[in-house]
Formats: structure tokens, sequence, C-alpha cells
């Protein structure tokens, strides 16, 4: 997990899907998570597809990956998105639009569902609808603070000649996402202390850094504290930093 998180953040899609791809084929005890990173996969290889590589393969492989699960865990919310991502239709896809709105599904899908269903309508000339579904998608990016998919969202309204706020997206790309807390305490994360450590540095209590490290969290896009770390690394967001011990 923590490899396919590296070469995600340092914008390696086709090496983070190497990744999962090897561990799909080791014939290990299946991996904790796996269902979260098949789905993460199907992402993975939408990207990919749109940048113009054969994922055909891929697709195959984490098809029958997922298809391997037990009976009951077939035919949910998230095979029908996995699937629309893997074999993209606008049917597919405007059910899979559907469905990430719900609560059981990673809210991230709400927006890559409609990215791909954008790029579906602009190249069958549907570029009305797919601009009033970019412009849904930016919101909800801007919404949730997800700095990589609001980039991600507003460069292919600017290549496609869409109006879905890029303006939002230059704003992304040039500010931080954080605080001057927040990155403080992110800065911290990525010298690997714990929530108790990081609360003695900045004197705060742990309640709050675990408030604090939430928030660093979610406005990232991430889902652990080893991505966040990955990211902080990089530097690959923001401008404004400050020393991450008080003095």
């Amino acid at each position: 997990m923590m490899r396919v998180a590296v070469a995600e953040g340092g914008g390696d899609l086709a090496g983070a899907l190497d990744e999962v791809r090897a561990m799909l084929a080791d014939d290990g005890p299946v991996f904790l998570h796996q269902r979260r990173l098949l789905l993460e996969a199907g992402w993975l290889i939408a990207e990919l597809r749109a940048a113009g590589v054969d994922v055909s393969e891929a697709s195959d492989e984490v098809r029958a990956a997922w298809l391997a699960q037990p009976g009951q865990l077939l035919g949910d919310t998230w095979w029908s998105i996995l699937e629309s991502l893997l074999s993209p239709s606008t049917p597919s896809l405007r059910e899979a639009v559907e469905l990430a709105d719900g609560d059981d599904v990673p809210v991230t899908f709400r927006l890559i569902t409609r990215l791909e269903l954008a790029r579906l309508l602009v190249d069958a000339g549907d570029r009305s609808e797919a601009t009033a579904v970019l412009a849904h998608a930016m919101n909800e990016a801007e919404h949730l603070g997800h700095v990589p998919l609001t980039r991600t969202i507003g460069a292919f309204a600017a290549a496609a000649g869409l109006a879905a706020a890029p303006a939002s997206a230059q704003r992304a790309e040039e500010s931080d996402p954080l605080t001057a807390r927040e990155r403080q305490v992110l800065d911290l994360i990525a010298e690997g202390l714990s929530n108790r450590q990081i609360g003695e540095r900045l004197f705060i209590s742990v309640k709050t850094v675990s408030v604090h490290v939430s928030a660093v969290l979610r406005k990232l896009g991430v889902s652990t504290r080893t991505e966040a770390a990955v990211l902080q690394k990089n530097s690959k967001f923001g401008v404004s930093r400050q020393d991450a011990v008080v003095r």
C-alpha cells in the first residue's frame, strides 16, 4: 500500500498501477483493504486511458480480482462504479455518478465519476452537458478542499475549452490549501511524530492535534499519514510555510 501511495504522491500513476497489479499477482493472503485499492485502481486506469495509455490488460486483471471475491461481496455499489471506470459508457457513468453520491462511497469518486462522464460527453460532442457536469465536479472539489482533483478537473476543462471555473483551479495551484497551523502539523507528520508528540511540540492537546490531522488529510485528498508525508516531501502543493517548531 505504501508503494502505491508513494507513486501516486509523485504523480507516477502508471507506477502506482504497476504496484497494484504486482500485489494482485502475489499468491499470498488477500491483503487488507483490497476492495478499496481495486476501486482506486479504477481511477488510475481511467486517468491513464485519458492520457492515451493502453490499459486493457490492467482492466482485465482488476476486474478478475474483484470478481474473485466471495459472492456476497459482488454486485454492490462499488462494483458498479469500478466497472464504469474499467469499461466506460455514458449510461454506466450516469449511474455511477448517482451511486457515488451515496454515503458508503469514498467522496473522491463523486469527482472521479463526473470527470470521466464529462470526458465521454466531450467525445460525443455534448459540450453543454459536459460543462455542467464539470462545473458540478469543480464545486464538489472545492467544497472538499481536494487540491489534486481540482487541478485535474480544471486542466481538462481548459484543454477541452470548457468553462468549468478554471480560475478556481489556478487559485488552487497557486495557494496553500492548509492553514499555518495545519502546515506545522503536516511537517511534523512528515517527521514521523505521533499525535502526542506533535501536541508536545506545538503545546496543544492531543484532541486538537487529531482535528488538525483530519483536516490535513481531507484537504490534501489522502487517507493516511504516510500519503500526506509523501506529498509534503514532494512539495507539490502550497507555497506558504512556517517553522514546525514554536519558538
